[in-house]
């Protein structure tokens, strides 16, 4: 909004309103406007009622000044809606609306209204003001009347529930007094541009922001204060202010009798003083000492401390400038932990934060804090007390603040355990089903529910091994499940038999295996023979059942008549059999049995020696039946291989020896196996064979002992990864035919596989005349480390590089002595405070420890002192405190302490020593003569008490020297003092003598 250069009160107000109803006027409706008798101007609306116009008797402004005069005089001479207008301030409803006749000035119109939603309007002096419907208080340029104290109060005043925001939109010049000119305004929250009031000629603000409860904050540095005399109370009641800047105020003028404590906010807790700022005999408010703060002001920058009364007493802007706020009291919070052995601890565990008189707060531990009392070991269950100690700086002094963090550490209770199991392929499985049980750290039972269980891995589909992974607070048991193959089998056989023979159920059934390839006995079989009926001609199935597996045989019932009955049957390779196995029985044509003698049989097919089958027929009578043998291969087999051995070679029977499988074809070990190695010679060149028998099959090997002539000798090795390894390694040595050595360079050397990148085995083969040999060579990981720690001494401590070595393993892993390492310590210096590191170098691996030196803290003070003769003295006394080399409190009896030549019987000065860590500091000790007083017997009981006072005054610790006065009855006091008078004297004359000479 730009207001128009002033020419006069009723101008500005005209031209502002004019501007502020611009906006609004395609909103307005047609009204018809006339002027009565009486002159004024009067409108009527055909929309608006009496009710939508709301004059100046609704809402009042405060005191009416000239400006009054100047609005009633505009309200004259231009159009106007119905009602005059005798006041500087009026209010119009926000639903009004403004009409105008034909051919009317719209700005005559405009001038006499406010903005639609305006709360109210008006003039100080020269200078309008608008209350808008956002509550804002827009000030305008102008010159302001007087405001004294007692004097009339701002025309906005009665609408000051209303004002939420005070805006200076231009140059405000104020007068002499600019008293309570915004006091009041309870609801206002902000007031911008204050450096538009020009203050320059002002000499009073008394109370000028008083009472703003709603004001957190105000810029007054823009104040022009040189001419300010008085400023009472002018910030009184404005309690939410907290901080002030005040130090561009040229407070040189003010009359400090004039203003008091309330001329600041009541709850100022931060204040900026400048150069010219003048406090003179009156307080800042006290901060509160109430454990948040402590009682004091202090200066941020230079951390001085300051009560009010020193503070407003002493202030000295050419020295004192600055920054000032409520000194906080310092903190330090930690809190109590409970951990568990095995756990680890960190002091930031314990630490929460801490302060210091600023209020700076730290969230994380630094070198200030220092971390003191019991080491924390979490390998026992304890409780330890761990103090932290915040050392800040106040006023160019170090000041400490501490707090105790109780650890607690408790036996570790949590397991997991678990089991491996072996079920089968397609059997149901549970991760459960192999959890036995759990306990948390406090030793309570744990549900399976409640751990991480890891099954990723598990697949019951094949046969395999997987691992199952059970975890619970950290800890976790693997289970191993083995996964086999089922190898449950029922083997029968359909049959034939007639109505009335004895038949059971087990005369079908041959053979049965259990899921592990074990033989089934048929007892163990469900069998379902429900069906079966052997008294008349038909057929029956009977079902025999193991472990899930269920086969059915097909039983035939023919009448008995002429019949030869056989059945099938399975039998393996190389078996004893015969055409009679698969007879079962012959009838003649009239149901009379036959013997098998009398069938014909033909078992020209049969063949026992291979997998197949054959058929066999049984004839009697016109009568055939076949039998079908099933000849499985026997998986029994053991493999082994011919070698060529040389003379003096170490040989065994299982190096020849590949494997063997029994009939099911499960592995056999060697030692299951009869071996004949009886005929063995490796003393002399030749051959000799060995048997290796198992379940009735045997194969030979033969083993070839040759002389050694042509040969290549390799051997295997073992290396690390990283090493350099060249095929050359190996190489032992290698004979041309005739017995001479061969060098390895004719040789042919295949090393391809060679890999020293990564651990593994790898075959190199050298070969020479066609033959080979093979080494292999094996990588392993280098186990090689060298382990020390960081240390801290003190300057002077005897130190070596050993101190800092933990321990180091060889490539092997095995150990190492410390003696092994290469150490360089050239850069160790204990004679002063720093650090310096230490390498120590084993087989490439180098570890460095650092170590820091620490001045020693170590001190012992004491203090001198005098007694007198016959005083009752311990050397305790003269012992003030004593600190170790860490800075700790050393208690009087760790020290050694040598007072053997204090005698406190005769007057004299004494060293007595006291020594701790090699410090030795000395306290004398000074045994004086007690003074004595001799009384006259003649003196009055008043000269008595004024000759003991004088005694008593000499008498002191202090004195430098000392009169031994007569004791009543002693014969010699009055000669010692006469005698001690002389002498006094004639020093006194000999001092003299010799200054007067030198001069």
């Amino acid at each position: 909004m730009t207001i128009p250069s002033v020419i006069n009160s009723s101008q500005v107000v005209a031209d502002v309103i004019e501007n502020r109803l611009t906006q609004n006027e395609e909103d307005l409706t047609p009204n018809e406007t006339s002027i009565d008798d009486s002159g004024e101007k009067t409108c009527e609306s055909n929309t608006m009622s009496k009710e939508t116009v709301i004059n100046n008797n609704t809402l009042k402004s405060g005191s009416q000044t000239d400006g009054a005069d100047f609005v009633s005089e505009t309200v004259a001479t231009k159009e106007s809606v119905e009602h005059t207008e005798p006041t500087e301030s009026k209010t119009v409803s926000s639903d009004q609306k403004l009409s105008s006749k034909e051919g009317g000035n719209d700005k005559e119109k405009q001038a006499n209204s406010s903005a639609v939603g305006d709360i109210a309007t008006g003039t100080n002096g020269t200078s309008a003001w608008v209350i808008d419907e956002n509550g804002i208080l827009h000030i305008y340029s102008g010159k302001l009347p007087e405001f004294p104290a007692g004097g009339d109060k701002p025309s906005w005043f009665d609408y000051r529930q209303s004002i939420k925001k005070v805006v200076l939109e231009g140059e405000v010049i104020a007068g002499t007094h600019l008293d309570y000119f915004f006091a009041y305004l309870t609801n206002v929250t902000q007031i911008d541009n204050l450096n538009f009031l020009n203050t320059n000629a002002t000499t009073t603000m008394i109370g000028t922001f008083q009472h703003l409860p709603a004001l957190k904050q105000i810029d007054v540095s823009g104040l022009n204060t040189a001419s300010l005399v008085s400023m009472d109370s002018m910030f009184f009641g404005s309690s939410a202010l907290t901080t002030l800047d005040i130090s561009s105020w040229d407070m040189s003028n003010i009359d400090t009798w004039k203003y008091d404590t309330s001329a600041f906010p009541p709850n100022l807790n931060y204040i900026t003083l400048g150069k010219k700022t003048v406090l003179g005999g009156y307080y800042l408010n006290a901060p509160p000492n109430d454990g948040v703060y402590g009682g004091v002001w202090i200066n941020v920058e230079t951390k001085a401390r300051y009560d009010r009364e020193k503070l407003t007493k002493t202030y000295d802007g050419d020295t004192m400038a600055g920054d000032y706020m409520w000194a906080k009291v310092p903190k330090l919070n930690v809190r109590n932990i409970t951990l568990y052995t095995g756990e680890s601890w960190n002091p930031q565990d314990g630490f929460i934060s801490a302060s210091d008189d600023l209020g700076d707060e730290l969230y994380s531990l630094t070198n200030d804090i220092k971390i003191l009392g019991d080491q924390v070991d979490l390998s026992y269950p304890g409780v330890y007390e761990v103090e932290y100690r915040y050392y800040y700086n106040s006023a160019n002094t170090t000041n400490s603040v501490s707090g105790t963090s109780k650890v607690t550490v408790k036996d570790n209770k949590t397991t997991v355990n678990v089991h491996d199991s072996t079920i089968y392929a397609g059997d149901s499985w549970q991760a459960a089903d192999n959890f036995d049980s759990a306990l948390d750290k406090e030793g309570n039972p744990i549900y399976f529910q409640d751990l991480v269980v890891d099954e990723s891995n598990a697949d019951t589909s094949k046969a395999g091994t997987f691992e199952v992974k059970y975890t619970y607070d950290g800890v976790t048991s693997i289970a191993t499940v083995t996964v086999k193959e089922k190898q449950t089998t029922v083997n029968v056989h359909d049959s034939t038999i007639y109505v009335g023979d004895n038949w059971q159920a087990e005369d079908n059934f041959d053979s049965a295996l259990d899921k592990d390839g074990n033989d089934v006995d048929f007892s163990a079989l469900t069998v379902d023979a429900s069906k079966a009926d052997t008294s008349k001609v038909g057929s029956f199935e009977v079902a025999y059942t193991y472990d899930g597996i269920t086969s059915t045989a097909i039983i035939t019932v023919k009448e008995k008549m002429t019949a030869v009955n056989v059945h099938d049957s399975t039998i393996y390779v190389g078996d004893n059999w015969q055409a009679e196995d698969n007879f079962d029985g012959a009838l003649d044509k009239d149901g009379n049995s036959v013997d098998f003698q009398d069938l014909v049989v033909n078992d020209s097919e049969a063949d026992t020696s291979k997998a197949g089958s054959f058929d066999v027929t049984y004839t009697y009578d016109g009568v055939t039946s076949t039998a079908i043998v099933t000849v499985k291969d026997k998986m029994t087999a053991v493999n082994v291989h011919d070698s060529t051995i040389y003379v003096g070679d170490n040989w065994q029977a299982e190096d020849n020896f590949d494997s063997a499988l029994d009939k099911n074809g499960n592995s056999i070990d060697f030692q299951d196996l009869t071996v004949d190695a009886s005929q063995s010679d490796t003393s002399k060149a030749g051959s000799f064979k060995v048997t290796y028998t198992y379940d009735g099959i045997t194969s030979t090997a033969i083993v070839t002992v040759k002389e050694k002539m042509t040969a290549v000798n390799v051997h295997d090795s073992t290396i690390y990864v990283g090493d350099n390894w060249e095929a050359e390694n190996n190489f032992d040595g290698a004979l041309d035919k005739d017995g001479n050595d061969v060098d390895f360079s004719a040789l042919m050397v295949d090393d391809s596989k060679a890999d020293t990148s990564k651990a593994g085995t790898f075959e190199v083969a050298y070969t020479y005349d066609g033959v080979t040999s093979t080494a292999i060579v094996t990588v392993k990981e280098k186990m090689t480390t060298v382990n020390v720690h960081d240390s801290t001494i003190y300057v002077g401590d005897k130190w070596e590089a050993e101190d800092n070595f933990n321990s180091a393993l060889d490539k092997d892993g095995n150990p190492i002595d410390f003696q092994e390492l290469t150490v360089d310590a050239s850069k160790a210096e204990t004679n002063k405070a720093g650090t310096f590191e230490v390498t120590y170098t084993y087989d490439g691996v180098t570890s460095t420890a650092i170590v820091t030196v620490k001045e020693k803290m170590t001190a012992v003070n004491v203090h001198d002192s005098t007694i007198y003769v016959g005083d009752k003295w311990t050397a305790k006394e003269n012992f003030d405190n004593a600190l170790d080399k860490a800075g700790k409190k050393v208690m009087y009896e760790d020290l050694t302490v040598d007072a053997s030549q204090v005698d406190t019987s005769k007057a004299g000065s004494y060293e007595v020593s006291y020594s701790y860590d090699g410090i030795t500091v000395t306290a004398t000790v000074t045994v004086k003569e007690k003074l004595s007083q001799e009384k006259p017997a003649d003196d009055s009981e008043h000269t008595s008490q004024e000759q003991e006072k004088e005694n008593q005054k000499k008498i002191t610790p202090d004195s430098k020297k000392q009169v031994t006065l007569p004791k009543t009855n002693e014969n010699k006091s009055v000669v010692e003092l006469v005698a001690g008078v002389i002498i006094v004297l004639l020093t006194g004359v000999i001092f003299f003598w010799k200054k007067k000479k030198s001069e």
